[in-house]
């Protein structure tokens, strides 16, 4: 992911970190995340999920309030980013 993120115009969505077997947690899968917007950027990272097969270790909700929970540490404009700016730009939704 490192060498991938040299890459100026590579931008990642953030979707079904876990490992099988195992619940989804801020604490388990938190590390990753982070690595991830602290290597791209929140401005080259986004939220996403992989429902509903990612139902197989969380609720939504959860994965929800996790992925909040592990970007509560980042100012608010990067969690916006993250949350909602990144993608709206790059899949060209606009602001309504």
């Amino acid at each position: 992911m490192a060498a991938f993120s040299v890459c100026p115009n590579s931008v990642v969505k953030v979707s079904g970190p876990g490992e099988p077997g195992q619940a989804w947690t801020s604490e388990r899968n938190g590390p990753v995340v982070r690595f991830i917007v602290d290597t791209f950027g929140a401005d080259r990272a986004m939220f996403a999920s992989n429902f509903p097969v990612d139902s197989l270790c969380a609720t939504f909700g959860e994965i929800v309030h996790g992925m909040k929970s592990v970007m509560a540490s980042y100012p608010r404009p990067a969690q916006a980013a993250f949350f909602s700016a990144t993608a709206r730009r790059v899949y060209r939704l606009g602001t309504a």
